[in-house]
């Protein structure tokens, strides 16, 4: 990020206190807080964006969001028009971004910022006999207890791991007790 620019000023005390902000596998990532920048700020902020391949296969893009942080909130400046992450991944060379933001389809400013995709070779390696096409499929059989953790009844056992840093669950096995079975495939 380098700078934001702005055609007003939020604050009616002192000077607007911007942020810039967006979305990044579900994370917001936030510039620091230019404290009193007013109408013009300077950022030095660097965000190293990995799996972005991915999130350019899934159609996802970037937005922009400008803010001015307050005591208590934030109140917002104005959005950019998204790119798409492809357009963003296109080449290696440095691109230089000078996006117009708006709020209620009216331009408050700009923002500045630029990007470069830097390739990474896999770590490690790919394995030779796998291709794009390949897929694990884990399927879940069954679970032995070796206590029943309910004290009436029998408990209802189900499975949860995390895939790609989501949860993901079996169906509840009502009143299976210590053996439960599934034949769920994710």
């Amino acid at each position: 990020m380098t700078a934001a620019t702005f055609l007003k000023d939020s604050d009616l005390i002192g000077k607007q206190d911007p942020y810039l902000q967006f979305t990044y596998e579900g994370m917001a990532l936030k510039t620091d807080v230019q404290d009193d920048a007013g109408l013009s700020a300077k950022f030095d902020d660097v965000f190293l964006l990995e799996n972005i391949e991915v999130e350019a296969k899934q159609g996802k893009s970037l937005q922009m969001e400008a803010y001015d942080k307050d005591i208590a909130s934030s109140d917002i400046l104005g959005l950019a028009n998204a790119i798409s992450y492809f357009k963003l991944i296109a080449d290696e060379e440095e691109h230089k971004w000078d996006l117009d933001i708006f709020l209620d389809y009216k331009k408050t400013g700009n923002v500045k910022f630029s990007t470069r995709f830097v390739w990474c070779e896999p770590d490690p390696p790919p394995n030779p006999l796998l291709n794009a096409n390949c897929l694990l499929q884990l399927v879940i059989k069954e679970a032995t207890f070796l206590k029943d953790a309910d004290t009436f009844g029998k408990q209802d056992p189900y499975i949860k791991f995390k895939y790609n840093g989501k949860d993901v669950e079996t169906d509840v096995k009502d009143d299976a007790g210590k053996e439960a079975k599934w034949d769920e495939k994710f």
